[in-house]
């Protein structure tokens, strides 16, 4: 398909959807058949998810009822995050002075809404293909890359902008540790009365020139000023990646779903690139945010490693604001609706791998797998409310985390390492069971050999 003939294509199915909303995509939505053929489906979005199951239907419906909402969601908690940080920010600079406790009263409206944002973030986050999984996009990992490093960077990059008016080049591609939303946890979060930075970081060594424990020494209210102008730079920065994969699926601008329709690339190929997303589960909220802190081996990088303790509760994600049982919360939500075609708005469940799997005769994989998931998100709702992952992860005993990990273990001894088990045991179904009944799909070699 040329360029020409694309553009035609999206000007009529956008004409065509009935000032198709992107704030309330509704699968009740009438619209108009378009005259082109090779797209009925999204000219008329109400057969999306009626008939007979097909590939074509499953693509359609997670492009549009499932990403689409669920990057729209993103887009309208992190605009009320960002305009109520601007708010915060004028409220410190007209106040005269400022102590600690005034402080973290002003931060509480300021991170509820943070967190909300999150949630959206890492819901999205677990559907990692398309314009988010973009070889030439740095979108996602722009917005937040999880980091567990100690921040001094950041700070002092901070008192950098400060001191020197040196700003943060966020157009380059290795600096995540000093950008994103992650860096906006640490600077709204953390005790701002502390640094994050060594003892040696606050020595004057140079009296000539203003240094960063010079900087730190003005005070707090000059440094939560500060920690503004940082702060509303790495607000823009965001702002245009969320409005990049915004534009990318909205079916008003680039309408990615349309392109994955009528594209070069055959349904069998979407379908194990979003087969490959579901995997998400496995090497990123599996591995990289419980197994790795936890202290057992995981691959990363095609190499075996370890955190090198038997626990290291400071990798944790979201360390600073406690949000890390949350955030796994929020990506098995991820994992639920692009698995069963859940629109994230109305709760309507649509064509996707549960519809695939009965198709073929084996509806109970799909059924195991939404118990295994609800049990667990539950679980995981539980223990948010008394407690934190880095707290669960405290002085834990190795081997009673390794054998609470086991897929075949009776007690759990370690419960955030039984948190391991609890999705491993969702992971194999779709390493093995999935692959079996669904012989299209291919597990991808990310998570084809990890320790499971």
């Amino acid at each position: 398909m040329n360029k020409l003939h694309y553009v035609l294509l999206v000007a009529i199915l956008i004409s065509s959807c009935n000032e198709f909303s992107d704030r309330n995509i509704d699968q009740n939505t009438k619209t108009a058949t378009p005259t082109i053929v090779e797209n009925q489906l999204l000219g008329n979005l109400e057969s999306i998810n009626q008939g007979d199951f097909s590939r074509e239907k499953m693509i359609a419906n997670l492009g549009t009822f499932v990403v689409t909402p669920t990057v729209t969601n993103l887009k309208n908690e992190f605009s009320q995050f960002n305009v109520s940080y601007k708010q915060f920010c004028q409220t410190v600079n007209l106040l005269p002075d400022m102590d600690i406790n005034t402080l973290n009263e002003m931060r509480k409206p300021v991170q509820e809404l943070w967190k909300k944002t999150m949630t959206q973030y890492h819901r999205l986050a677990s559907m990692n293909f398309g314009p988010g999984n973009d070889s030439t996009s740095t979108a996602m990992s722009s917005i937040y890359s999880y980091d567990n490093g100690t921040k001094c960077t950041l700070e002092q990059s901070v008192y950098r902008l400060a001191i020197n008016n040196r700003p943060v080049q966020f157009f380059k591609i290795d600096n995540y540790n000093i950008r994103g939303l992650g860096s906006i946890e640490h600077l709204i979060f953390s005790d701002a009365s502390q640094t994050v930075c060594p003892p040696r970081a606050l020595e004057d060594r140079n009296p000539n020139r203003v240094e960063f424990g010079d900087w730190f020494r003005l005070g707090l209210h000059r440094r939560q000023k500060d920690k503004c102008s940082y702060n509303l730079a790495l607000l823009e920065d965001i702002t245009k990646k969320v409005d990049e994969l915004y534009t990318a699926w909205s079916p008003n601008h680039k309408y990615f779903t349309a392109n994955m329709l009528t594209g070069s690339k055959s349904p069998i190929e979407w379908l194990n690139e979003i087969t490959g997303a579901l995997y998400t589960l496995d090497t990123v909220t599996k591995d990289q945010k419980l197994t790795f802190p936890a202290g057992q081996d995981v691959m990363i990088a095609g190499k075996n490693t370890n955190c090198g303790y038997d626990s290291c509760p400071h990798f944790v994600e979201h360390k600073f604001s406690g949000f890390s049982l949350n955030a796994l919360k929020a990506s098995l939500e991820g994992f639920r609706y692009l698995f069963f075609g859940i629109n994230p708005i109305n709760g309507q469940n649509g064509m996707s791998y549960d519809d695939f799997l009965k198709l073929r005769g084996f509806p109970e994989i799909a059924q195991t797998i939404d118990e295994a998931l609800l049990k667990l998100m539950s679980q995981i709702e539980k223990l948010s409310e008394t407690t934190t992952l880095k707290e669960l992860l405290t002085g834990i005993d190795k081997a009673e985390c390794t054998a609470s990990a086991d897929v075949n273990a009776t007690e759990r001894k370690v419960e955030a390492c039984a948190l391991i088990s609890d999705i491993r045991k969702i992971t194999d179904l779709l390493k093995f069971e999935l692959t079996s009944a669904l012989q299209e799909v291919e597990v991808p070699k990310e998570a084809s050999g990890d320790n499971d």
